[in-house]
């Protein structure tokens, strides 16, 4: 019997490991084996009370569409995005606590029967990325109150970060030699952790099931991806970080915050730290400081209120100008990674989990699909309601996923 205490752990810990260890995806292992894709970037920005439907769609179809009141915040950039109707998530019925699968197409409490959760498509391609980039993902907020936007395959809230002096230090300034090597004494931590269950394994090899056995195989290749892992975080560590036009980030009103979060999206992009990110607009902040009476929430229940509605108005265009700014930023810069202009290689969607915050409606979504080589310009309205995540196939697969469904896709859709 083995007698080691400092290594002994029980037959059902040990099983239960892998079960936990065998979620580690086929495609982060073999993300040093995919093809190169020309979609090499993919950011999500979400709102959380969805868009004055009236304001922000269109009344007519086709390229030759007049915008509306607040798309016109954009509307000298058409060519470069498409408006989609009619986009929804079937399987959740209407109310705030639906917003959260703007990602997934599956609230989280009726994951029983998916295999991954309620996953989100950034965490899946973060996956995918690995860490060929110092960051496989970037989940980020424009203040507290997250709207939820970003999980796991195990389920669990991806909380963003909000401190913008933090996220920007983690970025782009150089780690202290103290810092350094709590970050390398880490990595070696999990090492052993790693060493411990290896030795566990080969205790109970000889004694597994047949299923067990499979179970095994899993853990193993699980144990390959984290070595693997652990030498890049010591790459990472010891690699310097990029250099970047942008000051460090003080203290800030919202007028400045949002557009310097659109500013670290696009120096992340541009130095590729990351190549996925998510970005929340706030649930609460203060809209005095883009000249708006009234909470950002209190005004989303309007009542179509004449003077919420102008609020509201307000504040969605004030995002999606930011926004313009940053799709223009994309497509005046040539691609240090690649041909063409970042916003070529780089696939936006902009929407929410709900549309009509008035009445806390699911359906109908507000969404705008922007970059990539889309044929854009447009507006599309499909004739009867499609299901989000045929969009999110779509783009995954344009990124370069292996998937052929994606979480309760249906099909790919022809943008």
């Amino acid at each position: 019997m083995f007698k080691d205490k400092n290594l002994y752990i029980s037959r059902k810990t040990f099983l239960k490991s892998l079960a936990g260890l065998s979620l580690f995806p086929f495609l982060e292992a073999n993300a040093s084996l995919k093809t190169k894709s020309k979609f090499k970037r993919m950011i999500f920005v979400s709102t959380p009370f969805g868009m004055i439907p009236q304001y922000f769609k269109p009344t007519e179809t086709g390229k030759n569409y007049k915008a509306p009141q607040v798309l016109k915040a954009i509307d000298h950039l058409r060519n470069n995005y498409t408006v989609l109707s009619n986009l929804e998530h079937l399987q959740t019925g209407n109310g705030h606590h639906n917003v959260h699968t703007f990602l997934s197409g599956i609230n989280r409490v009726h994951t029983d029967g998916h295999p991954n959760k309620n996953q989100t498509i950034d965490q899946l391609a973060s996956e995918y990325v690995g860490n060929q980039t110092r960051f496989p993902s970037l989940v980020l907020g424009i203040g507290s109150h997250s709207e939820k936007t970003s999980w796991s395959r195990n389920g669990i809230h991806i909380r963003p970060q909000t401190n913008v002096k933090k996220i920007f230090n983690d970025l782009f300034v150089q780690a202290s030699v103290i810092d350094k090597k709590q970050q390398m004494a880490l990595a070696n931590n999990k090492e052993s952790i790693i060493g411990v269950l290896n030795k566990q394994a080969d205790i109970f090899k000889v004694k597994l099931s047949k299923s067990d056995t499979e179970k095994f195989g899993e853990f193993s290749n699980a144990m390959d991806v984290l070595d693997k892992n652990i030498n890049m975080k010591r790459h990472w560590i010891n690699t310097a970080k990029p250099k970047v036009d942008m000051d460090e980030p003080g203290p800030m009103g919202m007028d400045q915050l949002c557009p310097t979060f659109f500013d670290l999206c696009y120096w992340s992009f541009y130095t590729d730290s990351t190549r996925i990110i998510s970005l929340e607009f706030p649930i609460g902040f203060n809209t005095a400081d883009i000249g708006v009476e009234g909470g950002y929430h209190s005004n989303s229940h309007h009542g179509q209120s004449a003077k919420q509605l102008e609020h509201m108005a307000k504040i969605e265009t004030f995002l999606l100008k930011n926004m313009g700014l940053f799709i223009e930023r994309l497509a005046k810069t040539n691609d240090p990674e690649g041909e063409g202009t970042m916003l070529d290689n780089t696939m936006i969607l902009f929407g929410s989990g709900m549309s009509s915050s008035s009445n806390h409606s699911n359906r109908d979504l507000p969404i705008l699909l922007a970059g990539g080589d889309f044929n854009h310009g447009s507006h599309i309205r499909y004739n009867k309601p499609v299901e989000l995540n045929n969009l999110l196939l779509t783009m995954g697969q344009k990124f370069g996923l292996p998937i052929d469904k994606f979480n309760v896709s249906t099909g790919t859709l022809e943008v």
